[in-house]
């Protein structure tokens, strides 16, 4: 196995120790509502929201570096017959 394997598998296992102990409920003021839920549900809607703001800040920043490469291999064509086959 990888070792990008082996550390997804550790940390789902270290996570689901770490949800399954924090079962007690908790108030959670969010501006004026005082909504009480459970520990568990805290932690992983706020462990889903930060995946997904580094995951499209990541997708983001792919995204302008492609762009800011005009000559790509993907984007030949400002290239000679001759550069072409070079590439290649």
């Amino acid at each position: 196995m990888s070792f990008k394997t082996i550390f997804i598998i550790t940390v789902t296992i270290l996570l689901t120790v770490i949800f399954m102990q924090n079962t007690s409920e908790v108030n959670v003021r969010l501006l004026i509502w005082d909504v009480r839920v459970s520990f568990v549900l805290l932690m992983f809607s706020i462990a889903i929201l930060c995946f997904l703001i580094g995951y499209f800040a990541a997708f983001r920043q792919k995204r302008a570096a492609k762009a800011a490469m005009p000559n790509s291999p993907g984007n030949d064509k400002d290239l000679s017959d001759e550069d072409k086959n070079y590439l290649q």
